[in-house]
């Protein structure tokens, strides 16, 4: 998990300037971790999520197997940045 492997980085290279390039959901959380690390942390976002090329259309406001998808990736992301933020 992302929290190990930044221990083992950290032990590898000590305290340093890193980039980490991470999917954008859950880029804050990795960030969160690696500082708490003793990292300073550089983040580029990749994979967003989003669809730019969707028009607004009644049906994407229905619940849909998707919008679970990413509503229990979300709830998820939340508590993970809680966790590390503020009980690790």
């Amino acid at each position: 998990n992302t929290k190990d492997e930044s221990k083992i980085l950290y032990d590898k290279i000590g305290k340093k300037k890193i980039l980490i390039i991470t999917s954008a959901y859950h880029s804050l959380r990795s960030k969160i971790i690696f500082e708490n690390i003793g990292f300073d942390v550089m983040i580029y976002k990749v994979n967003f999520m989003g669809n730019k090329n969707s028009q607004n259309h009644f049906l994407l406001y229905l619940p849909s197997i998707t919008a679970l998808k990413f509503n229990t990736l979300l709830f998820k992301e939340i508590l993970g940045i809680l966790y590390y933020k503020f009980l690790d």
